[in-house]
């Protein structure tokens, strides 16, 4: 009998189908995509479940908040990225740069 779900390191339950088809879609389109897709799955952890819902209804197509919630998200997530930044102390680079 077939797998209907399994564990990853994610830490929860995807069905088996849903991980074939990404390892094939990233076989595809590349290691990049592979690891865009992992930090978006890393960041949605820690995305509110509310804001989480709203991007599921979103996608598709049933949005439950007007489009410019959305820039509005994006530009205050960036304001707070470049205030953290700018608030940290300097550290000095190392000869490698991790990108990511």
């Amino acid at each position: 009998m077939n797998k209907i779900n399994e564990k990853v390191k994610t830490g929860w339950y995807i069905p088996t189908a849903i991980k074939e088809s990404f390892v094939e879609f990233c076989a595809h389109k590349g290691a990049i995509t592979q690891e865009d897709c992992a930090g978006a799955l890393f960041l949605w952890q820690h995305v509110p479940a509310r804001l989480r819902e709203w991007a599921k209804l979103e996608a598709k197509d049933s949005p439950v908040v007007e489009g410019d919630f959305w820039d509005g998200l994006h530009d205050g997530l960036d304001a707070s990225i470049q205030a953290l930044l700018e608030s940290q102390p300097h550290k000095k680079k190392t000869g490698q740069t991790k990108t990511g």
